[in-house]
């Protein structure tokens, strides 16, 4: 039997933020996916006019940043979130790979998808929303305990000085952590 008629192709969905990726294997893995635009790091070597492009675009189309989960996505993550007054944030959670390299490219279609489903913005801290006491009062002194709430926030694990600091960017307040924490 003879295949005579093509199957018209699935529009890919647009995404009108410019995302923020390491490398080209990320950017050819989300343009299987997604109509999409792309700025690539180039890993942890990110140059000077590559951070002052993903600076203009923030200020009129926005970015999307969408790092690996490792050492090296962290140091790109906070090296551009240096310059960005605002920002959205997609995270893969680590402790779905079944591999030694995590990333973007290495991650499914439907993992990409659901990262990309669930964007979290980001700002620079202008008032705290939680004070560091109020914070320290949690008992997130344990591995688990912060690991279990950065799970439950759909955020990388941090430690306890960074996730005060991203609890705070993300505008949590006392209550709504509270109740975050004590969720089932």
């Amino acid at each position: 039997m003879r295949i005579t008629e093509l199957k018209k192709p699935i529009k890919k969905q647009k995404i009108k933020q410019v995302i923020v990726v390491e490398g080209k294997t990320d950017t050819n893995h989300l343009k299987k996916i997604f109509d999409v635009d792309t700025i690539e790091t180039n890993g942890s070597a990110i140059s000077k006019s590559t951070l002052n492009l993903i600076k203009q675009v923030a200020k009129t189309k926005g970015v999307i940043l969408f790092l690996d989960p490792d050492y090296t996505g962290n140091l790109i993550r906070k090296k551009i979130a240096q310059h960005l007054e605002q920002f959205d944030e997609a995270f893969i959670v680590k402790d779905s790979w079944n591999t030694k390299k995590i990333g973007v490219n290495e991650a499914s279609d439907q993992e990409i998808i659901d990262a990309l489903n669930n964007v979290i913005k980001f700002e620079k801290i202008k008032v705290e929303t939680i004070s560091y006491p109020d914070y320290d009062s949690l008992d997130l002194h344990t591995y688990n305990e912060r690991y279990k709430l950065c799970k439950k926030l759909n955020i990388p694990y941090c430690n306890h000085k960074q996730l005060f600091k991203k609890l705070n960017m993300l505008k949590i307040s006392y209550k709504e952590l509270k109740e975050k924490i004590n969720e089932k």
